[in-house]
């Protein structure tokens, strides 16, 4: 297993993520995350991603630095 950090995160029923918002979709199998954005308060957001070789994605964080 392949593991960057802890999991989290929470399902919703969209197919979509407005640009800008914080979220993720579940597009068939794919799994989309935005981590969102606040370029003009200086605030960088991402996403810690588990991966597990044979099955993927097992969850992710997001976080803000």
């Amino acid at each position: 297993m392949l593991s960057v950090a802890g999991c989290g995160g929470g399902k919703l029923d969209r197919a979509a993520v407005a640009v800008g918002s914080r979220g993720e979709a579940r597009i068939g199998r794919t799994l989309a995350i935005n981590p969102g954005s606040e370029y003009s308060a200086g605030v960088l957001r991402g996403a810690i991603i588990t991966l597990n070789r044979k099955k993927g994605v097992r969850g992710y964080q997001l976080v803000a630095g």
